[in-house]
């Protein structure tokens, strides 16, 4: 598969303006850098170059707005979009995307749970659409999800799978088209359990405790409640709703929201991306959101002593 030119739409975001730079980058390709302003798309720019500490893909992105979607889709091999995780704007983009884009070209979002046949109503038959699911933050994170929907031909799907794989570096994983997929349906289900025992345990240093607990001492690089900061709590919420509206198994409880979630959310605080979440920072501090006082403070320190069961088998004999 030969992908020459790229147009993405949500470009502006982490995870638009870091693929793109896996796509310019790997796949030297064209790509046309799309969001609702040019300070926005030149934002993009600026993230996608700093994202492969380089500025030599720079002339390969060319900024442009959603005034100019006709021209970018329809010129385009590859439209991939990165819009917000939430069903009606991507149907808005897919009707868009639709009335513009070539006969042969390939349309895919990178939808972290949505169904993919149901965003795939938007196109005809004969248009092959997908789910690429990058994880965050995907210049570090290579796992890639490759979902069909009923509108993808299986000889395009093995093409694309190629070039995820062989030619944009990516660890590809074909999945079934569930809630959350395969990686978020496990992995959104310890992070928010982590957020209700945050909720659960407020008076004992809520989320602070939480992260201490499960961050290190597991071999997690980066704590998970810190992870839902990088995610975004906006993204967190609607990946969550949506599996917990769409299943109704043994995890099903796992996936009920906490209302101190729905608090910051409210407020706009929404993590790294505004630059304050669960944490924020004040000149050289850290600080963490209180659940119980609802207010920012210096993370406690916690006095956490593991036993070493192993050490104590030994001396048993056992």
């Amino acid at each position: 598969m030969k992908i020459n030119t790229v147009t993405i739409l949500g470009a502006n975001g982490t995870m638009g303006s870091q693929c793109a730079g896996i796509i310019a980058g790997f796949g030297n390709a064209k790509i046309y850098m799309v969001a609702r302003e040019m300070a926005k798309t030149e934002d993009g720019i600026n993230k996608a170059m700093d994202s492969i500490k380089s500025d030599v893909i720079k002339t390969q992105l060319i900024p442009k707005t959603y005034d100019n979607i006709e021209e970018c889709v329809s010129k385009s091999d590859w439209i991939f979009e990165c819009a917000s995780e939430d069903l009606g704007i991507k149907r808005q983009l897919n009707n868009q995307i639709a009335k513009y884009k070539s006969k042969n070209s390939i349309v895919s979002t990178v939808s972290s749970g949505l169904s993919i046949s149901n965003l795939a109503k938007s196109f005809d038959k004969n248009t092959n659409y997908f789910g690429t699911h990058f994880y965050n933050p995907p210049y570090k994170m290579l796992l890639c999800e490759l979902i069909s929907s009923s509108n993808s031909d299986l000889k395009i799907q093995k093409e694309l799978f190629d070039y995820l794989q062989n030619t944009l570096h990516r660890k590809v994983v074909i999945t079934n088209d569930t809630p959350g997929f395969a990686g978020n349906r496990i992995g959104f289900q310890f992070l928010n359990e982590t957020l209700q025992f945050a909720q659960k345990y407020q008076k004992q240093g809520g989320i602070a405790l939480m992260d201490k607990l499960l961050g290190g001492f597991t071999g997690r690089s980066l704590s998970p409640i810190a992870t839902i900061d990088l995610v975004g709590l906006d993204v967190h919420k609607a990946i969550v709703n949506n599996i917990y509206n769409l299943t109704n198994d043994n995890a099903h409880k796992s996936f009920k929201m906490t209302y101190f979630v729905e608090y910051l959310i409210s407020n706009n605080f929404l993590g790294n991306k505004n630059g304050q979440g669960f944490y924020k920072k004040e000149g050289d501090q850290k600080l963490v959101f209180n659940i119980d006082k609802k207010i920012y403070e210096p993370i406690p320190k916690f006095n956490i002593e593991f036993i070493d069961q192993t050490k104590e088998l030994i001396s048993n004999g056992e």
